[in-house]
C-alpha cells in the first residue's frame, strides 16, 4: 500500500532543492541552524554578512550581489533596521535565477 495520498484536481509541482543554491543574508543564530539544515538536504549554502565567523561550517560567503545572482531562492535572517528596511528590492529580485 502506498504511503502517498492524491488529492483529487490537485496535482503536485515543483522538484528537488538538492544541488540548488541557497543564499543566507545574516548568518547569525538562526542563519546557521537553516544553513545547517539546508546542508542536510543536499543544498549548497552561500553567505552575506557584515561578520564572517572563524568557522563557517562549509558555507561559501559572498557578496550581497553574488548572493542575488548566483541563488536559487534567498533566505533572510537579520532584524529589520533603517539600514536594512530596503535591502532586497525589485532591482536585486530581478539579478536572481528563473527558478521554476
Amino acid at each position: 500500500m502506498s504511503s502517498k495520498k492524491e488529492i483529487p484536481g490537485h496535482r503536485l509541482i515543483g522538484g528537488s532543492l538538492e544541488g540548488k543554491k541557497l543564499p543566507l543574508i545574516g548568518f547569525g543564530n538562526n542563519g546557521k541552524k537553516v544553513a545547517e539544515l539546508a546542508q542536510g538536504i543536499g543544498m549548497e549554502v552561500l553567505a552575506y554578512d557584515i561578520v564572517k565567523p572563524e568557522n563557517s561550517g562549509g558555507v561559501k560567503f559572498v557578496s550581497m550581489e553574488a548572493c542575488f545572482k548566483e541563488g536559487n531562492f534567498i533566505s533572510l535572517h537579520g532584524a529589520i533596521t533603517g539600514k536594512t528596511k530596503k535591502l532586497v528590492n525589485k532591482e536585486k529580485l530581478e539579478m536572481m535565477k528563473k527558478t521554476l
